[in-house]
């Protein structure tokens, strides 16, 4: 049988089962396709013009109860959605075409819609505010799942640049550690002098042997009046300890030169005139004479000797009061490079976390505008489909009332069946009424959402403050931990220490 067209041209259409809720889908081409419409209803699109090729699908019409704007759902200005009735299974229920200009689909719309104006008599509408809530659902859960992957993205980079803040923080640290334990060594360098102190007392252990042996040859009879060298040689005892500083120690060899040679002045030999009272012979001067000699000897060599290592010691003692001094002045520089270290690294540590902080403000504040934008896109979106839905219904009821004005007075046959339409009508409306409410309960729960983000996002900020803060109380504590057990140590040392010369002294 001939057919008529009436209407050609090449349009685009959406492929099949398309959601347009889902960003995945918004992406896909629509396919370019040359439509023809015949006189008898029937609605075909091929590949082109050519009149022997097999249309790809062949649409029914008659079967069709609506053509309305589709801008809202495709977000293309020039596109028209295209429903039909599921009675045949070879047709889609729904379709989206669009053109390449306004007119062109207007056009279009209009000889199109003769025959969605036809079936509304008869044909009930889908509901389509009903159906349009998965989609919103989605397109909200779509948004829920993209703001957690970006804050967990932003969590993870946080956390990944708080770890190395703290590996370069536990390294300065170690060197810190290092620094002072080098300035500990040098103190107890400065502070152990053993063979200045061993040679010291070395020194004073042959001086009270020789004092000993003074004194016993200070009780003998061969001194007249030795009270004197009595008390010098108890005073020398006295003064003689192993804590004497070296000028100390100088000054008692030299009291104990003096002491030896008031000794040596002191001692008197017994002579009477007369002959027949001496006691002693010849052979007990020569003695006498010899001893003498051999103890100025003796004196003389201890005294050189004394001298000598006295110089040694001074010559040591100057030594070591440059090493000293040179040790201080590098224990300063130490304790300055290291408060240097330590304060570059407290400013680098809090630049870094103020960048941070900020970067992390800017990027709340740019995902937030993100939702809202999404958020106020979905509701204009919304408000478009119920809008161009009320629109529908309102010609409806408008096409429906003018031809039921038109009609007069009909038989029972028209009024039975106005009565149903004015029933699917009253339904139409209560659907619609609903769709509100819904779509009002569902802005109330995104502005509840908004609200419980924002006190989420809050919570967050607090807890990660409080974390950081936390750190650097541990921080702090660790340190004053480690200063306070080197402190003990050194207590402990210091107390070891002085037990140990108290029993010397006791000894002694």
């Amino acid at each position: 049988m001939n057919q008529k067209v009436i209407a050609v041209g090449f349009l685009y259409v959406a492929p099949p089962n398309l959601d347009f809720s889902m960003q995945c889908h918004s992406g896909k081409r629509w396919q370019r396709r040359c439509f023809r419409l015949f006189d008898s209803g029937v609605l075909t699109y091929a590949i082109d013009m050519n009149v022997e090729t097999l249309p790809q699908l062949s649409i029914d019409m008659s079967l069709c109860y609506r053509v309305c704007e589709a801008h809202a759902i495709t977000g293309n200005a020039h596109s028209i959605l295209l429903a039909f009735n599921k009675s045949r299974e070879d047709q889609p229920s729904i379709l989206y075409v669009k053109a390449d200009s306004t007119e062109e689909i207007r056009w279009w719309q209009n000889n199109l819609s003769k025959y969605a104006n036809s079936q509304n008599m008869t044909i009930r509408p889908p509901r389509r505010g009903i159906d349009e809530l998965p989609m919103v659902e989605n397109l909200r859960n779509q948004l829920d799942k993209a703001k957690d992957d970006s804050s967990r993205r932003k969590r993870d980079m946080v956390n990944q640049e708080i770890k190395e803040l703290r590996i370069t923080l536990k390294s300065s640290e170690d060197e810190l550690q290092r620094y002072r334990k080098e300035v500990d060594l040098l103190r107890r360098q400065i502070s152990q002098n053993t063979q200045t102190v061993s040679l010291q007392r070395a020194i004073l252990s042959t001086l009270r042997t020789q004092l000993s042996a003074l004194s016993s040859l200070l009780r003998s009879n061969i001194f007249v009046g030795a009270s004197d060298l009595f008390d010098s040689l108890d005073l020398i005892l006295d003064r003689i300890s192993i804590d004497l500083s070296l000028e100390e120690t100088e000054d008692v060899l030299r009291h104990t030169s003096e002491l030896f040679e008031n000794v040596s002045t002191a001692v008197t030999i017994p002579y009477l005139s007369d002959s027949w009272t001496m006691t002693e012979t010849k052979e007990e001067e020569v003695g006498i004479l010899e001893m003498q000699r051999n103890h100025s000897m003796e004196i003389d060599s201890i005294k050189s000797q004394c001298e000598q290592r006295l110089a040694v010691l001074k010559e040591r003692a100057e030594r070591e009061e440059g090493r000293r001094k040179k040790l201080q002045e590098q224990l300063v520089m130490a304790t300055t490079r290291s408060d240097e270290s330590i304060s570059s690294v407290k400013s680098s540590f809090s630049q870094m976390l103020a960048e941070q902080r900020k970067t992390f403000d800017e990027e709340l504040e740019i995902v937030k505008k993100e939702h809202e934008e999404r958020l106020m896109e979905e509701k204009h979106a919304t408000r478009l489909a119920l809008e161009a839905v009320r629109r529908a219904h309102e010609e409806e009821l408008k096409n429906v009332a003018e031809k039921r004005g038109g009609g007069g007075g009909g038989g029972n046959g028209e009024g039975s069946c106005i009565g149903r339409q004015s029933e699917i009508f009253d339904e139409m409306r209560e659907e619609l009424i609903n769709v509100c409410a819904l779509y009002s309960a569902k802005c109330v729960e995104n502005s509840q959402l908004d609200e419980q983000l924002a006190s989420l996002i809050s919570e967050k900020e607090a807890s990660v403050e409080l974390s950081i803060e936390n750190e650097k109380l541990r921080t702090e504590i660790d340190r004053k931990s480690k200063e306070i057990n080197d402190l003990t140590r050194k207590m402990s040392n210091y107390e070891k220490l002085s037990q140990s010369r108290q029993g010397n002294s006791f000894s002694r």
